[in-house]
């Protein structure tokens, strides 16, 4: 008990810390220069007191190089803390990914361009390219179906944290990573009459991209319903999120390479 309330106390400090306003009357500058040197005095032993604090307790570096929310989750464990830093971890990772999207959207990339010529080596590419993005998607399985669960904890077992963050991090590399798979579309120069088919192909990965982000959407608001009685969690009560990715529309790609086909065969 005296552990659980030294880390509430070590939170409020953390809070007031981040959070307090200051407001002082100065009637000369060597007044403000006085109370500056005060206030970095207390400041800097607050750190060195969290530091400390945090040292002895053996909260992994994972853990620190969050703040906020996370880090508050982690060290109160309040009610559901392992499913509400799951959605906590995801979103502050995802939030950093604006210029991406930015990139996604407009088509920039700084890659260098790799030129294509021949018929083959331009369906080839394609076809590797397609089996990647379906490899990369293959791993969300592994991260929701066999690592998030490990992460959380059996039932009735406090989740590991660390564990958590992981999982969370992996999830947004791979929605990263199928940024980066429609991006290297933008670096690849081919005859005019194949550049239908390599627009339709880097098209692939969006609806994966608005698969995850509707997950996570859906995910943070209802887990926090939970948590802050917004629904009915009286009794026992089951409740599961699924990630379903739709399958990409291959109808588009199918239709270019019999429409380039027939002209390859009549050349």
């Amino acid at each position: 008990e005296n552990s659980i309330l030294q880390k509430r106390n070590i939170v409020h400090l953390f809070k007031n810390f981040c959070n307090s306003n200051w407001v002082y009357e100065f009637n000369t500058g060597q007044d403000i220069i006085k109370c500056l040197k005060n206030q970095l005095a207390y400041l800097v032993n607050d750190s060195l007191c969290l530091r400390k604090h945090f040292s002895k307790e053996g909260v992994s570096p994972k853990v620190l190089k969050y703040s906020g929310r996370v880090f508050e989750l982690v060290v109160e464990k309040p009610a559901l803390w392992e499913y509400l830093l799951f959605a906590e971890v995801l979103k502050d990772n995802l939030n950093k990914l604006d210029d991406l999207r930015y990139d996604m959207k407009y088509g920039i990339s700084f890659e260098r361009t790799v030129c294509f010529e021949n018929p083959i080596e331009i369906f080839d590419y394609v076809q590797a390219k397609s089996k990647e993005l379906i490899r990369k998607n293959d791993i969300l399985c592994v991260i929701l179906n066999k690592a998030l669960k490990e992460a959380l904890g059996e039932r009735g077992t406090p989740g590991n944290a660390e564990y958590i963050i992981y999982v969370a991090e992996k999830l947004i590399e791979v929605y990263k990573s199928d940024h980066l798979w429609a991006l290297d579309f933008k670096c690849i120069s081919v005859p005019e009459m194949f550049e239908k088919l390599i627009e339709y192909t880097s098209e692939l990965s969006k609806s994966i991209i608005e698969d995850i982000e509707n997950f996570i959407d859906d995910y943070d608001k209802r887990i926090n319903e939970l948590s802050y009685g917004l629904e009915d969690i009286s009794g026992e009560k089951v409740v599961s999120f699924n990630l379903e990715l739709r399958s990409p529309d291959m109808n588009k790609i199918d239709a270019e390479i019999k429409r380039l086909g027939k002209i390859l065969l009549n050349n």
